[in-house]
């Protein structure tokens, strides 16, 4: 028996079973998913897929809107997201999807996406005019962007929870439908399912996320010591 304790102790198991161990766990509810990371995911991939739409003349447009557009001084100045997306921090791509709507809004017409894409965009979405095309996709940015605020919200009651659920099923409706090729299949955008159960469980969704993302980075740095903003970053945004 001494030996069984030894070699049991050695191997870090039990003889007796943990009277825990009989508890029933459902793996979408116990184990959370890191809320934050999937919506940085989520608007990091949008924001590519918006920016590979523009002309190289869309491309300047949107550049020099974008670098005139006031955010709050306490926002960190950054360079540009089409060049540089890469460095940026998932907070500040949070911080860019706030704008993005309005920069669009501001700027985009249909002289500045490509003409091929524009046409493959109105043929598959059964669009009458090139004009619609445009409007799809600031109305999908203005989805996307209100559901983020949503979700991340501090206080959440009963109705808000109802109001949640609707958002983010129209947030995946209306992705599906502008970018197709982008977010098929993403698991960032099956995790919406259980987004609500997830907030009902901890409060808040924002209560999901500090505990997950500790383990993330804990897991990332033990495998790599040493290593930069920008390759730590881009790598837990996919």
């Amino acid at each position: 028996m001494s030996q069984k304790h030894a070699l049991a102790s050695s191997l870090g198991l039990r003889l007796i079973p943990n009277p825990l161990d009989q508890l029933i766990r459902d793996r979408h509810i116990s184990t959370p998913q890191d809320i934050f990371h999937c919506f940085a995911g989520k608007a990091n991939r949008l924001l590519i897929a918006t920016f590979r739409l523009l002309t190289n003349s869309g491309e300047d447009t949107f550049t020099r809107t974008w670098k005139f557009f006031e955010v709050p001084s306490c926002w960190s100045r950054q360079q540009n997201p089409i060049t540089h997306l890469a460095c940026y921090f998932m907070s500040d791509i949070l911080h860019l999807t706030m704008i993005i709507p309005f920069i669009l809004y501001r700027c985009l017409t249909t002289n500045l996406l490509k003409r091929e894409v524009l046409t493959n965009m109105k043929e598959r979405m059964n669009l009458q005019s090139y004009c619609h095309v445009i409007n799809k996709i600031i109305k999908c940015w203005v989805q996307f962007s209100l559901t983020t605020r949503m979700v991340f919200s501090k206080t959440l009651t009963k109705v808000d929870y109802e109001t949640i659920q609707k958002m983010l099923e129209l947030e995946c409706k209306m992705l599906l439908e502008v970018f197709p090729e982008q977010f098929s299949g993403l698991p960032n955008l099956h995790i919406n399912r259980h987004i609500v159960a997830h907030a009902k469980t901890y409060g808040t969704a924002l209560n999901t996320s500090v505990s997950v993302k500790e383990m993330v980075h804990r897991i990332h740095k033990g495998v790599v010591s040493h290593t930069n903003k920008k390759n730590v970053e881009f790598d837990l945004i996919k």
